[in-house]
């Protein structure tokens, strides 16, 4: 009988392990919270093309989902101004990113990871982990308790599994401020020409003389059925309602004319980690993967 394998989470890095575990003869389930039409984010994410030879998904191409690629980025300090910018070329395509709409990105990755024979279960709260003999050795649910050789940990950097392990395996729990931040993403209407825009993907530092955040707007026209769009991140390294984060937004349309007001898509606030990985990601039983172990490329988004 094969072993079987728990993972908890459908996140990015933790289906796509589970695929690679289903393939090669392991019994996979995934327990997620969410309904299966809800994995997922209303935004684009970023997201090298070169993955999904890697893990053996298909493409978007192959699956039929639009992308486009991501823009040139010009970075702004605090005190910079347009003499002393700093602009990064990308080099197409082999320096560059796509963006994909990141509900149909999560659909292709689940139909990918149950072809290889992954079990998804759906509406599942898990509330912790459950120990024997030093050992891992299932998961706490809102559906009972799931019994596996190997739980893998994909619930997310403020994991209710990680921060609940016995304090003698020594992996680090709950999140120092600082390692954490906390993002607005909406799309709003652009009021100008997209062509007019000279730095389309502008990433701002320490935007506002009040607030400890940073931001990005970035252009898109042609894309997931809009004419043209900003994009526009807000973060901060303590917590914020969306509220707040308009504020800001209105701040930044002062000084930031491609930022319209009618919002399209978006507005959600959602934690990101931005620190290294755990010096420790294991134990008897147990694997942190994703933004459960924190992230592989700091402050770039990439827990895969």
């Amino acid at each position: 009988m094969s072993k079987r394998i728990i993972i908890a989470g459908a996140g990015h890095a933790a289906m796509m392990c589970g695929a690679t575990l289903a393939k090669n003869g392991y019994d996979v389930t995934v327990y997620e919270r969410r309904k299966r039409k809800d994995v997922g984010y209303p935004w684009f994410d970023c997201v090298n093309p070169d993955i999904f030879e890697m893990v053996g998904a298909p493409t978007p191409e192959e699956a039929g989902i639009e992308w486009a690629w991501r823009n040139d980025i010009t970075f702004y300090g605090p005190n910079t101004d347009d003499d002393h910018k700093i602009f990064q070329h990308l080099n197409f395509p082999e320096d560059t990113e796509i963006i994909i709409d990141r509900f149909k990105l999560y659909d292709l990755m689940i139909d990918y990871a149950e072809k290889c024979g992954v079990k998804f279960e759906y509406g599942v709260n898990i509330k912790g982990p459950i120990v024997k003999k030093n050992r891992i050795v299932g998961i706490k649910t809102s559906k009972g308790d799931k019994k596996g050789d190997l739980v893998i940990d994909g619930c997310g950097c403020n994991s209710v599994l990680r921060n609940n392990l016995p304090d003698y395996w020594g992996i680090q729990k709950e999140p120092p401020r600082g390692d954490i931040i906390y993002l607005y993403r909406a799309y709003f209407d652009c009021p100008v020409d997209p062509d007019t825009v000279e730095d389309k993907y502008k990433c701002i530092f320490l935007p506002s003389d009040t607030d400890f955040n940073f931001c990005w707007t970035d252009v898109v026209k042609d894309f997931d059925g809009f004419d043209k769009f900003t994009d526009v991140l807000i973060a901060d390294i303590d917590p914020m309602g969306p509220e707040e984060a308009e504020r800001r937004a209105e701040d930044y349309r002062k000084k930031i004319p491609e930022l319209g007001k009618t919002r399209l898509k978006g507005g959600q606030v959602t934690p990101l980690t931005i620190r290294e990985p755990l010096s420790n990601l294991v134990a008897d039983g147990y694997v942190a993967i994703g933004d459960s172990a924190h992230m592989s490329m700091a402050v770039n988004g990439s827990g895969l």
